[in-house]
């Protein structure tokens, strides 16, 4: 201090340099490192490898780095937690920043669109695993396979096949359509399963049962960024009795509103076709009308329809001779383009696909309606003694080695069909219907 005509002046202190706070610095270089993207709707970091143009969900390599970094460091899950919350902060998006071309296929070396030339996206949160090498290469062995499963005067081609394929390798949901596998055991269903998820990519399907899409909170937030969701027998035990959830989905919603456990809900963009697999078609216990022909509308269903005999069977066939073999993934992928050209042409799965859905799925899920069709026909006057019926239909059901009804249980069952028990003078009868002329 020195005083100078009566002014008091303090000697000035060098100025210190003023630091960058350690969670911000370690954030600028976590950020340089990796390409980040935060997703403010869903609360979810997604990060970009170099020379890759998807971001994906896993922070492995991430959290090893960020660990890496602060381990060392007093106060350890505040830096933590104090670097996310600023990565939040510089690196918020949307999901609107990603490419949901309809009719594009993004495969590892290059995007493939069969609607129009322009310019590529670069954005991607999925990508096929395999390498697009043009539309000269085939696929005889998997062609022979589809051909045994299929069977004979089956409504579904190997061209069918390959549409399918070809839709499920986009990230178009316009269609409306889910698909439906089923036959008996040995009929090839698995083995086309696996290999579909050979060539669809295992990171890009899910494995939601639609039980938990309808009955779970938390059900939709796994299909977030999934291009198929693929289940055996619909995650269901017997029938089906909600579907609210399915029909939003296939129905081509596009958004999704979705749960994670812990966290807050949120909506994100559908692109995720819906697929299924069993021995045989679930019965649908619903008796609005037209929730049920939606129902069966969203449906293409795909009949494997024998057990393939042994001597016909290759040991290991799908891992030999299809899953291990680059030219028939080369030649699935071909068809498959050569499908979803097709598709896009048309705008819609061939209708004779869908002609006979619901007949279909309600003669192989439903012992009543089967019995019905086979031994009953609509009459206005007509009218069966509701004991009668029951006696007769039980007869049926163990012939068919399916549980018999109750007197107390049919008449619910009837009315789904659209006949009601009613009294008359004498009897109970199911109003509107009488044995065909044979019986």
């Amino acid at each position: 201090m020195e005083y100078v005509e009566g002014v008091i002046k303090m000697s000035a202190k060098p100025k210190s340099k003023i630091e960058m706070p350690r969670a911000l610095q370690i954030a600028l270089e976590l950020r340089k490192e990796f390409n980040i993207v935060y997703l403010t709707n869903s609360n979810q970091f997604l990060f970009k490898e170099k020379g890759s143009r998807i971001y994906t969900r896993d922070m492995s390599k991430f959290n090893k780095k960020l660990n890496e970094k602060v381990q060392w460091i007093k106060g350890y899950s505040n830096i933590v937690n104090d670097v996310k919350r600023r990565l939040k902060l510089m690196c918020s998006s949307n999901e609107d920043i990603f490419s949901y071309d309809p009719w594009i296929v993004n495969f590892m070396n290059k995007v493939i669109s069969v609607e129009k030339e322009g310019k590529t996206p670069k954005m991607f949160f999925y990508e096929i695993p395999h390498k697009y090498e043009g539309l000269e290469h085939d696929c005889p062995k998997f062609k022979e396979a589809l051909k045994l499963w299929l069977g004979e005067d089956n409504p579904v081609t190997i061209n069918d096949i390959f549409e399918i394929i070809g839709y499920c390798m986009t990230m178009n949901i316009g269609l409306k359509k889910a698909f439906y596998f089923y036959g008996p055991t040995d009929g090839g269903k698995t083995t086309f399963q696996t290999i579909l998820e050979k060539v669809i990519g295992y990171k890009n399907r899910s494995t939601i049962s639609l039980w938990r899409m309808n009955k779970d909170q938390f059900g939709t937030h796994g299909l977030q960024f999934k291009l198929i969701n693929m289940v055996g027998d619909l995650g269901m035990t017997k029938s089906i009795n909600n579907i609210e959830q399915f029909l939003q989905i296939a129905g081509g919603d596009l958004t999704i509103r979705a749960e994670p456990k812990g966290g807050n809900s949120y909506q994100f963009r559908n692109t995720v076709k819906l697929l299924y697999n069993s021995n045989n078609l679930p019965l649908l216990d619903i008796s609005h009308k037209d929730t049920k022909r939606a129902f069966y509308n969203r449906f293409i269903i795909v009949n494997f329809p024998e057990s393939i005999p042994k001597e016909k069977i290759i040991t290991s066939f799908a891992e030999r001779e299809i899953l291990s073999n680059e030219e028939e993934i080369k030649g699935i992928i071909a068809e498959s383009i050569r499908g979803l050209m097709r598709l896009y042409n048309r705008g819609y799965f061939d209708d004779r696909l869908t002609k006979n859905t619901d007949h279909e799925w309600q003669m192989n899920s439903d012992t009543l309606y089967r019995f019905l069709y086979e031994h009953t026909e609509r009459d206005r006057e007509g009218a069966i003694g509701t004991t009668e019926f029951l006696d007769r239909f039980n007869d049926y059901a163990l012939e068919q080695n399916e549980a018999p009804e109750s007197a107390r249980t049919l008449p619910n069952r009837m009315k789904i069909h659209g006949y009601y028990k009613i009294k008359t003078a004498s009897v109970h009868v199911y109003k509107g219907l009488k044995w065909k002329e044979e019986e």
